[in-house]
């Protein structure tokens, strides 16, 4: 589902995605968006997503900053990730929510 997102950004304007490093919070997540943020990391690794703000940690990830490379690019092509639906999508990037305490949603909901 991240490579769904990711691909295809502009389906999801009104989602706004964390726009700060997980680092800033370290205590602020639930498990979910640790899963999410592990995900990502292990993404990044492969080489299927790229982080606009350089190299990439488990504390330094920044959702905001985050696209697909040219193999993450052929990966969501091949799967025909744009063909999920978008709620479904939804629903496993809502942890990564911004909110307007300028943090993921989980911390509001703790």
């Amino acid at each position: 589902m991240l490579l769904s997102y990711f691909g295809r950004r502009q389906d999801f304007l009104e989602f706004q995605i964390l726009k700060e490093s997980f680092g800033m919070y370290p205590d602020a997540f639930g498990d979910d968006t640790w899963l999410l943020a592990q995900d990502i990391l292990e993404l990044y690794n492969r080489g299927i997503l790229s982080s606009q703000s350089g190299f990439m940690e488990s504390t330094s990830i920044t959702p905001g900053n985050i696209g697909l490379t040219v193999r993450g690019q052929e990966a969501f092509d091949l799967m025909d990730l744009n063909s999920i639906p978008n709620d479904d999508v939804l629903a496993v990037i809502r942890p990564l929510e911004y909110n307007s305490r300028g943090c993921c949603k989980s911390l509001a909901t703790r």
